[in-house]
C-alpha cells in the first residue's frame, strides 16, 4: 500500500536541487514504474543524503505528490483494512552520529539540534493511542557485525524512550544486511539494500542475519505484525511475527 524507505535515498549521485537530474536517474527509472509507480513514499535521510541537499528531498513533496518528507523528522498513521492503528516515527540519525559531526561533507550535521528531535520524539509517542507503534531511522541501533557496529549514541539517547513507550519496532538501514535483532522487548529490523551488501556476522541478540539484496515486506493486523525479508530474486529467506492478544 506504501514503501517505507530508511535512508541513503541518493547514495551515489549527489543531488542539490528539486530540479536535479538525480531524481530521474536515481529514483524514476527504478521506482516510478510497474507495480509501484503509484505507491507513496515515506522516506528517512541518511548519512549519504546529507553529502548532497537535505532541503531538496523535503521540497521534492511539492512536485510529486506521492513523496513524503516533510520535515528531517516527522510522523504519520496509517489504518489496516481490519480498522488496526499504526504510529509510524521518521527519525533522522545522522546528527546523532558524532564523527559525523566532524566531516567536511557533512556539515548540515552539526548545526541540527538533537535534543530537539528527543524532546518530539518523547512527546508524540507520550500521546500515541496506536496499537502498533514503529519508528524508523536510517542507522541501527543495534547491528550484527563489524561494519559500523552498534550506535552507542543511539543507544545511549533514542532506546530508552523506545522502551519506556512500549515501541514495537525500530526498522533500519545503513549496513546493507538483512538483520533481526531482538533485545529488551523490542524487534530491530534492518532491511537491506538495493545495491550492495557487506558482510554480517551474529552476535547474542540476533535472531536472523543476511548478506544479500533486497527489501522487507510488512504485513499487519490487530493481532500480528509480520516481516518478510525478500531478496533480489524473489525468494523469501525470512519472516516472523510479533503478536498481540
Amino acid at each position: 500500500q506504501f514503501i517505507i524507505s530508511s535512508g541513503d535515498n541518493f547514495h551515489t549521485d549527489i543531488l542539490k536541487a528539486v530540479q536535479d537530474t538525480a531524481w530521474q536517474w536515481d529514483y524514476g527509472q527504478f521506482f516510478r514504474v510497474g507495480n509501484i509507480k503509484d505507491l507513496d513514499w515515506y522516506a528517512a535521510l541518511g548519512n549519504h543524503d546529507y553529502t548532497g541537499n537535505p532541503e531538496a528531498e523535503i521540497a521534492y513533496g511539492t512536485v510529486d505528490k506521492h513523496w513524503h518528507m516533510p520535515a528531517r523528522y516527522y510522523t504519520f498513521t496509517k489504518q489496516t483494512p481490519d480498522g488496526t492503528s499504526l504510529r509510524f516515527i521518521i527519525l533522522d540519525t545522522s546528527p546523532f552520529v558524532k564523527s559525523y559531526r566532524k566531516r567536511v561533507t557533512h556539515k548540515d550535521v552539526a548545526i541540527q539540534n538533537t535534543d530537539r528531535q528527543l524532546a518530539w520524539l518523547d512527546s508524540v509517542l507520550s500521546t500515541s493511542k496506536e496499537r502498533w507503534k514503529v519508528v524508523i531511522g536510517h542507522h541501527p541501533i543495534y547491528h550484527s557485525g563489524f561494519f559500523s557496529g552498534n550506535t552507542p549514541e543511539l543507544i545511549d539517547q533514542v532506546k530508552p524512550i523506545l522502551k519506556k513507550y512500549n515501541v514495537d519496532f525500530y526498522f533500519s538501514g545503513h549496513v546493507h544486511t538483512f538483520q533481526h535483532n531482538q533485545i529488551g522487548g523490542i524487534d530491530y529490523v534492518t532491511t537491506a539494500s538495493a545495491w550492495k551488501t557487506r558482510m554480517v556476522t551474529p552476535w547474542f541478540y540476533t535472531r536472523f542475519w543476511k548478506s544479500a539484496t533486497g527489501f522487507t515486506i510488512c504485513s499487519v493486523d490487530h493481532s500480528h505484525f509480520a516481516i518478510y525479508f525478500i531478496n533480489e530474486k524473489e525468494e523469501l529467506l525470512y519472516s516472523y511475527a510479533r503478536k498481540k492478544s
